[in-house]
């Protein structure tokens, strides 16, 4: 299984964009923040393609993770980004299960399953 899950959407970038905010919102999760890379990078003059990353976080999930491994803050909050490639909108991220290897923790590797059902969920109904 790769390490980063990867789809496109015939959405516009914004739709894309609002439909993650919206189903992070139904599946309990809130979005806290979203960084406008392409506009920070252009504040430089850098110009890139469009970029946000959207930061996800679920209350109840972050304390559980936190305390089964208190480490796992490092890779907190949740990142689902959105491009442009080619024409296309691109949704991805980084697959909680592969991050969670990197602790060697049972417990992890099952609550990281968990979230990945989530934002996996998040994801393919924002296509």
């Amino acid at each position: 299984m790769e390490p980063i899950y990867s789809i496109e959407t015939n959405r516009t970038f914004d739709e894309t964009v609002k439909a993650i905010e919206e189903q992070t919102l139904a599946q309990g999760f809130r979005v806290l923040h979203i960084h406008d890379v392409q506009a920070t990078l252009a504040d430089k003059n850098f110009e890139i393609e469009p970029l946000k990353i959207v930061e996800v976080c679920n209350a109840k999930y972050a304390y559980s993770a936190l305390n089964i491994n208190i480490t796992i803050s490092l890779l907190m909050p949740c990142r689902i980004n959105v491009h442009t490639a080619e024409g296309k909108t691109v949704i991805s991220t980084f697959r909680p299960t592969a991050l969670s290897n990197l602790f060697g923790d049972s417990d992890l590797s099952t609550f990281a399953q968990d979230v990945e059902e989530v934002l996996l969920d998040i994801i393919n109904n924002s296509k």
